[in-house]
């Protein structure tokens, strides 16, 4: 595990838009950052939103869908009932510290996954970073705009969260 100095990282988060809206969102096509996938239902005449997928892109937000789209096995996501809007997450910064893009995101993806995987209105279908995941960074990032996640994450707290249950379940083994 390779820790670098703890900096604050700035995410500004877009307004729900529909999936099928998002070319009409240019501001965000080319960006690179995080994504959310929600769908939205009806609970005792309320509507809700329930999130369903975080992800993370390198080569742009309508690059990536299209992917996700037309794999040979689509996304988990793909498939779930119920009309899908996506949030877009863009990165006001990136830390010095920073030197991977790649491990850059995947942190930041982490850590938006766990602040949000066990909250009522979420069913998240990602195959990674919800039980297993690697930590390559070390951050405060502050969430700003139209937020459905925490507005401060930081990597300290998830650190607590791992270390209590690792002691939790070596204290299990010993009993």
């Amino acid at each position: 595990m390779v820790l670098n100095r703890f900096q604050t990282v700035y995410i500004k988060w877009s307004n729900p838009i529909a999936l099928e809206n998002r070319a009409n969102s240019c501001n965000y096509c080319a960006e690179e950052g995080l994504y959310i996938i929600s769908t939205r239902y009806l609970s005792h005449g309320e509507e809700r939103e329930r999130y369903i997928y975080v992800g993370e892109t390198r080569k742009g937000f309508d690059i990536r869908f299209c992917q996700h789209l037309n794999e040979r096995k689509p996304s988990p996501w793909v498939s779930v009932r119920g009309r899908k809007y996506v949030r877009f997450g863009k990165i006001c910064n990136t830390p010095t510290c920073v030197n991977n893009l790649k491990w850059f995101l995947l942190t930041l993806e982490t850590f938006i996954i766990q602040s949000i995987k066990d909250s009522p209105d979420v069913s998240l279908v990602n195959n990674r970073q919800v039980k297993d995941y690697t930590i390559n960074y070390d951050f405060i990032i502050e969430n700003t705009g139209c937020r459905i996640v925490p507005k401060i994450i930081s990597t300290r707290e998830l650190y607590k969260v791992i270390d209590e249950y690792d002691n939790e379940n070596i204290i299990g083994k010993l009993h």
